[in-house]
């Protein structure tokens, strides 16, 4: 089957009961190229739910009007292969609409008929259309629904592509041909198998032979096609075999196609990669042979200040900054990943945990997919397998997050079920389960919640009486450890015992203090810290590095993310409003190593010096504002500073610098004089971190790095002068057919140095064939729209999204008060 993309030609309107012809005037909607979130230019409120970042819930209908000859294709595939008999047809045999995102609760209607629905809005879906097409002119209808729905921004709309697919009475199923790497050998060869499953509407059987092209490598196999799907396997062996990893992702292009006696009947291209993979407790997890650890990020399917639209672009520069910044694995939390990033990932050599859920049968909040889970999940489980298969990224799946009915005696089941399940559709690669034991643990935890409450509050005293600076604040800053303390215990573990044992690893959510006990509870078990706080990436990246049995660490969260808003927050005083909720007007969540625009945050570069990936040291400041102020920080919070030495109005008044550094000491010098020289710790969660307070002078701020008493590295700030222009940048972001661009704003002084501290509100203007996708800061405060023209910089910087129209070239300027007009031209 071949496939069209169907994104062009759309309108968008609130949902109506009225059919047409049956009294009524249909409103008329507004025009819009998929894919699209209309959420994200809604009005925000105080009155919405802080999950979703205060953005309203909807309900709302894609209408589409198109001549039906206008998007099929009257004539067979091109390929090198002679035509016995052409192909004459004006409608296409088999045609199917397939949806890679809708959210929530999409119907599909076709010509007014009632066509196919699907709950849930992570998955890709497919509706049969052959029976509704008709000659001519046609309509698709397709309605959604967000209620209180979920625990982070969602959006809302057909936030994916849409593909019409259309194939003759003889073809490949859609998800019909699978790339498995059997073996790869000592001589350099490799040895793959390749699944085709071919589809024929013909009651009578027809021979076919199915050729499958790689590189210069041709193989040709006799098929007899009976009426329904037969299944056609080969067996090819790649001499010198490139192989797929981290560091050479190479792909491979598999070409397949169908010749019948009436010429050729389909053909196929699937970009596969050779690789192998191994998982143990003594080995940890291998691929191609060779350990690796995951340097993971947890990221939401957001992309910022677009809201939740998935262009290729956007997630090629997710992926790309993520991989600059040290991660090599991404966990797809906590939805099936788009097929835009599994092929961003494929290039980039990015592994993969593509998760499933965040809920089986218990709601997590009033209105979600729980109550459609029973009846769906194996169709979504497959939707997910089929999507990844071919995908060398993919290395495990997770089948749910942080699940209540892991710790419930029938409900553990599930976990089987659903383990067993994507084992029979996929046996190359591992099971994983994404739990939080305390969650698991909650009815039992409760019923003895007095006692375990006694222990924890005489740890907490104890540490208290050790720490000088500890007061009432502290216990908000400690609430992470809290939660540790209830995981690591016998009762947990037996309340868990089964649910691990369903899958092939263990996913920790916040339960590293287990990772050297569960050693020795459980010496087979693998372990995968799949949630961690970024504080603890110090104390928890040599546990990685020592136990074999523990893969890898993701960090919450590797890109900040709208929803969950003000989890990261930092407040300073007393106890009043020092809870984890961000009130209105937050709008991110405020906790990711990278801010929703793309800029990397001080905790980044901390990570990256951990890693032992970074040699040279780096300075974050903490805002002046707050010196001497205690901090009350969350769990999922880092320092409230930047790397900036601008700060008007705070002369001769004290700061407090971060320097991150893995030397052995580190030196600060303001305007060429050493403040002072300091030991970097080498480990707890201060580890590589030397503190410094000096008084806050204009200048040029340096850190040297020295190790055995050399030198190894020097870091700088220099003070900005007043901003002089408004700078614009293209970022270079490739992507195979991208209609996106994405272009950098910036406040910089007459040496192009980014005042941090004159923060303007921008107006932006386009002439050109492109209209304005997003536009805004990466501000965790504000009540600006992204979908505005106006917007206020956040530190200096701004971020404008623009997506094409057509050919030809654009002009952006940018201006605000008092400041020459910015501009810049983009062929």
């Amino acid at each position: 089957m071949q496939k069209t993309l169907f994104n062009e030609g759309w309108s968008v309107r609130p949902k109506t009961t009225v059919m047409a012809g049956f009294g009524g005037e249909l409103p008329r909607g507004e025009a819009v190229t998929l894919p699209h979130d209309i959420m994200i230019g809604q009005k925000r409120s105080a009155e919405n739910s802080r999950d979703k970042g205060y953005f309203p819930n909807g309900s709302y209908e894609y209408v589409k009007t198109f001549m039906l000859e206008d998007v099929v294709s009257t004539s067979s595939t091109t390929v090198d292969l002679p035509v016995v008999e052409p192909v004459e047809t004006t409608i296409p045999a088999k045609m199917v609409f397939e949806f890679e995102g809708v959210y929530r609760n999409a119907r599909v209607f076709i010509n007014d008929e009632y066509a196919g629905q699907h709950p849930y809005g992570y998955s890709n879906f497919y509706i049969e259309a052959t029976n509704f097409l008709q000659p001519g002119e046609n309509s698709i209808r397709v309605t959604c629904d967000a209620t209180d729905d979920s625990r982070w921004y969602s959006g809302q709309g057909i936030y994916r592509n849409v593909w019409l697919w259309t194939g003759s009475d003889i073809r490949f199923a859609i998800n019909g041909v699978k790339v498995t790497t059997e073996s790869i050998n000592d001589d350099g060869s490799a040895v793959i198998t390749i699944e085709n499953i071919i589809e024929s509407d013909s009651p009578k059987k027809q021979t076919a032979y199915i050729i499958s092209k790689i590189d210069n490598k041709e193989e040709r196999t006799a098929a007899t096609l009976y009426q329904g799907q037969t299944i056609v396997r080969q067996r090819i062996v790649m001499e010198n075999a490139k192989l797929w990893d981290c560091e050479n992702p190479y792909l491979y292009t598999l070409n397949s196609v169908i010749e019948s006696s009436r010429g050729s009947r389909g053909s196929r291209l699937i970009n596969f990669g050779i690789r192998t993979l191994q998982v143990d407790a003594k080995h940890g997890l291998r691929l191609n042979g060779h350990t690796v650890k995951l340097r993971g990020a947890c990221i939401h399917h957001d992309n910022g200040i677009i809201g939740s639209v998935t262009f290729e672009a956007a997630e090629y520069r997710r992926a790309t900054k993520l991989k600059e910044a040290g991660f090599n694995a991404i966990r797809s939390t906590h939805h099936p990943m788009s097929k835009a990033m599994l092929n961003v990932c494929d290039r980039l050599g990015i592994l993969v945990m593509d998760e499933a859920f965040d809920m089986w049968t218990l709601n997590k909040t009033q209105d979600d997919y729980a109550q459609y889970f029973p009846e769906w999940w194996e169709r979504d489980i497959r939707a997910m397998v089929e999507k990844d298969y071919n995908h060398p990224c993919v290395v495990m799946y997770s089948i749910g997050n942080e699940i209540p009915d892991t710790g419930l005696p029938n409900s553990i089941q599930w976990g089987r079920k659903l383990a067993e399940k994507i084992r029979g559709l996929d046996s190359t690669r591992f099971v994983c389960n994404s739990v939080n034991l305390m969650f698991s643990a909650m009815g039992v935890l409760m019923k003895h919640r007095a006692e375990i409450e006694k222990q924890i509050s005489a740890q907490a005293a104890e540490k208290s009486a050790h720490n000088k600076d500890a007061n009432i604040n502290t216990a908000m800053a400690d609430s992470g450890e809290r939660m540790k303390a209830f995981v690591n215990s016998d009762i947990v573990s037996k309340i868990t015992e089964e649910s691990f044992a369903c899958v092939d690893i263990a996913g920790f959510n916040y339960a590293d203090n287990r990772y050297i006990d569960d050693g020795t509870r459980y010496p087979n078990r693998v372990i995968v810290g799949s949630e961690t706080f970024t504080r603890d990436i110090a104390t928890n990246w040599e546990l990685v590095k020592k136990l074999p049995y523990v893969i890898g660490d993701f960090t919450w969260t590797g890109w900040d993310y709208l929803g969950e808003a003000g989890i990261g927050k930092i407040t300073y005083g007393d106890m009043q409003g020092s809870d984890i909720n961000g009130g209105y007007p937050w709008l991110a969540a405020w906790c990711g190593d990278i801010d929703i625009c793309g800029n990397r945050r001080p905790q980044s570069f901390w990570r990256e010096i951990v890693w032992d990936l970074r040699k040279e040291p780096y300075i974050a400041v903490l805002d002046p504002k707050h010196y001497g102020e205690a901090a009350v920080k969350s769990p999922w919070s880092w320092s409230d500073s930047i790397s900036s030495w601008t700060w008007p109005g705070f002369e001769e008044k004290p700061v407090q610098i971060e320097v991150y550094s893995d030397a052995d000491e580190v030196a600060l010098l303001l305007n060429g004089k050493e403040i002072n020289r300091k030991p970097l710790p080498k480990t707890g969660n201060r580890a590589f971190i030397a503190d410094f307070d000096t008084m806050y002078s204009p200048g040029k701020l340096e850190a040297v790095a020295y190790t055995d008493g050399k030198e190894t590295g020097r870091y700088a700030l220099q003070t900005a002068g007043e901003v002089s222009f408004i700078m614009l940048h293209q970022e270079d972001v490739i992507s195979t057919g991208s209609t996106i661009i994405y272009v950098a704003i910036s406040l910089v002084d007459k040496d192009g140095i980014v005042n941090t501290a004159s923060d303007k509100e921008i107006r932006l203007s386009i002439d050109g064939p492109a209209l304005l996708q997003g536009f805004g800061s990466a501000r965790p405060i504000t009540e600006e729209s992204f979908t505005d023209s106006i917007h206020t910089t956040f530190n200096g910087r701004a971020l404008a999204v623009l997506r094409r129209t057509g050919e030809g070239s654009i002009t952006i300027k940018a201006s605000c008060t008092g400041l020459a007009e910015g501009e810049i031209s983009i062929l």
